[in-house]
């Protein structure tokens, strides 16, 4: 997955006489009175959390693991959708499903359509990961290292949200409280163990650091 290029455009009313712009940026004329506003999502937000997501190498990382399915469901896909979908506006897989995807713009930026938003591919895409668990550790730990030469212990979060359905007509009531999970990852740990400090976080979602 690679992000398009931005092209920075300038602006301005028809009638201007007076518009100017630099030689290597694009002039556009617009007719106010015929503009109008339609379908408009979030583009900015998720811009920059697919630019993160390329930063980490989460897309080579996954690409490589998750491979396309006999149907050609692109998993790392979907994956991505949840991922920047936890990250801008936390909620349950069907609320992804029922509004929040056509509202943002990443059907556009990771070119794909409404169904890497179909619930079933929702869940289906944790099944994909937990088989990878260590190696997903293991990777970020190394972004971080080579991004800022980090040579000291980092504690990882799993930060999950629980959910149930109710009621005849099939309600749904979320529970708000995260539990978290601690992951401990040292240098020493990279090739491939786990120091999980276990147990959930306490009343104010919080867990002081294991000790050297």
């Amino acid at each position: 997955m690679r992000l398009r290029p931005l092209q920075t455009m300038a602006l301005f009313p028809e009638g201007r006489l007076d518009a100017t712009a630099d030689e290597d940026i694009r002039l556009v004329r617009l007719r106010l009175k015929e503009l109008s506003v339609q379908r408009p999502r979030q583009w900015g937000a998720c811009w920059l959390a697919l630019y993160l997501w390329h930063e980490l190498q989460l897309d080579q990382f996954w690409s490589q693991r998750l491979k396309p399915s006999r149907k050609g469901t692109r998993w790392d896909l979907v994956l991505a959708v949840l991922t920047v979908y936890r990250l801008l506006a936390p909620g349950s897989e069907w609320r992804l499903h029922r509004g929040w995807f056509e509202s943002s713009a990443l059907a556009d930026l990771l070119g794909v359509d409404f169904s890497a938003a179909d619930p079933h591919k929702l869940y289906g895409g944790y099944d994909q990961i937990l088989a990878h668990q260590n190696a997903r550790f293991s990777h970020l730990m190394q972004r971080w290292r080579d991004l800022f030469g980090a040579e000291f212990d980092v504690l990882l979060y799993n930060l999950t949200r629980t959910h149930f359905e109710s009621g005849p007509r099939g309600e749904r009531a979320f529970d708000e409280t995260p539990a978290v999970k601690e992951t401990l990852e040292t240098p020493e740990s990279m090739a491939g163990d786990e120091a999980a400090t276990g147990g959930l976080a306490d009343e104010a979602g919080r867990r002081p650091p294991a000790g050297p």
